[in-house]
């Protein structure tokens, strides 16, 4: 995800090699990118839980969109797509 290219040193750190994805809401009329979301595939944890497991690294709504439910709405949508 291009938000990992970004990360300073303490992220790179803590965070390690991980495989991260980014979930962008689209704007129809301007094409920008209102909100997003960062996960990552906690998968080594997952092993040793038994389930699969995911982490939220990143939920940011523009400053100019929020109050309009944009981070509940990504929210919502992307926990449907990962558990279908």
């Amino acid at each position: 995800a291009s938000y990992l290219r970004y990360a300073g040193w303490w992220q790179e750190s803590v965070l390690g090699p991980v495989e991260a994805v980014e979930y962008r809401l689209e704007d129809k009329v301007t094409h920008g990118s209102p909100a997003r979301m960062v996960l990552w595939d906690m998968d080594t944890f997952g092993q040793h839980w038994g389930q699969a497991c995911v982490g939220l690294i990143d939920l940011h709504v523009a400053e100019n969109a929020r109050r309009l439910g944009l981070a509940k709405y990504l929210l919502l949508n992307v926990l449907r797509h990962l558990r279908d």
